[in-house]
């Protein structure tokens, strides 16, 4: 009977230490399950068992079990959210290629960013925070991207807020490069060069 896993009930809350949940719980938004156990060859009774979910819609958040029979008796669940790597944070070591090449990059509220408008003009506007998204930021659900919430001022002088993503290559740091094809692409103006 070592080493084979038995199934158990997916209903049960605290599940005995005889096995692992096998059963997903929703499985339209797990992405990647994976299970360890670290057993002393008596799978009644292991040393330590943890559960690893990523969800799909929130991929940096993860479900754990971890439990040890000896000292617990059962398994506790917890939710631990884990925020993007540091390299998530910063923006590509290399120069950006082109305007249209997606970047990715985090921002900061108040940071001066360029972005695409709706008629493909390069504008300059700044990340904005808002009560429904304080650091400026939202996933959406549809395609799992990180969406910036950016306000400028339009040609007629109005100020509007709208959301962009730097996987579409539609929003870029206000940085010596991206000025620099800017400026190769004839749009920086005298004003914009501060």
């Amino acid at each position: 009977m070592a080493g084979t896993l038995q199934p158990i009930d997916p209903s049960d809350p605290f599940p005995s230490m005889s096995g692992i949940i096998n059963a997903p719980e929703s499985a339209s938004d797990l992405l990647r399950r994976s299970t360890r156990v670290v057993s002393n060859g008596d799978l009644r009774k292991p040393e330590v068992i943890s559960v690893s979910i990523t969800c799909r819609n929130e991929p940096w958040r993860k479900t754990k079990s971890v439990g040890k029979a000896k000292e617990m008796g059962k398994v506790v669940r917890e939710d631990q959210i884990a925020e993007p790597s540091i390299s998530a944070r910063q923006p590509l070591p290399f120069p950006c290629p082109s305007l249209d090449a997606p970047r990715i990059c985090l921002f900061t509220v108040d940071q001066v960013v360029w972005f695409k408008n709706y008629l493909g003009e390069w504008q300059r506007g700044k990340i904005y925070a808002s009560p429904a998204a304080p650091q400026g930021r939202r996933i959406r659900a549809s395609d799992n991207h990180i969406y910036w919430n950016v306000i400028y001022v339009n040609p007629s002088g109005h100020k509007l807020r709208r959301w962009f993503t730097p996987v579409n290559g539609d929003i870029k740091p206000d940085t010596p490069d991206i000025r620099a094809l800017l400026n190769d692409g004839g749009w920086l103006n005298d004003c914009d060069e501060t």
